[in-house]
């Protein structure tokens, strides 16, 4: 983080200069600076890093992080399993504040009727509530 004081500016001794840093940044060590004895300006010790959001939370199994960096405004995309699609928004985006801007999840694509409350989890497959089976969950006991 470059610092920089007017030439012309005259400061009293041990006067304290504070600095912060940008939107999605975290400070790490003493953001601040102290005027010495000899008129010289003490060591800048501290800097700004990039906050992180850590790696995504996927919610549904399968479902693929595209990205390799977790830090503020980086960008990455969940990728589905076949027979599903990623939930929009299908691109997920680091905030100032440490969060990603949406969940990832996927959800499953399906061309099934399921009948009688049956929940379709695949292109292929029922899940049928208790007392129906079947392809379609159209087959009662």
């Amino acid at each position: 983080m470059p610092l920089a004081l007017s030439s012309e500016e005259r400061l009293p001794y041990n006067t304290t200069r504070s600095y912060s840093c940008s939107e999605g940044h975290v400070p790490r060590g003493d953001l601040s600076i102290r005027c010495t004895e000899d008129g010289s300006w003490s060591p800048f010790r501290g800097q700004c890093s990039k906050l992180s959001c850590g790696r995504p939370v996927v919610n549904t199994k399968g479902a693929v992080i595209e990205g390799r960096s977790f830090y503020y405004n980086d960008k990455v995309v969940v990728r589905c399993p076949e027979g599903s699609s990623a939930n929009e928004p299908s691109v997920l985006t680091c905030q100032s504040d440490g969060t990603w801007s949406s969940e990832a999840s996927c959800t499953v694509s399906c061309s099934r009727n399921c009948l009688h409350g049956g929940v379709c989890v695949s292109n292929s497959h029922c899940s049928c509530t208790p007392g129906y089976y079947g392809s379609h969950c159209q087959l009662g006991e």
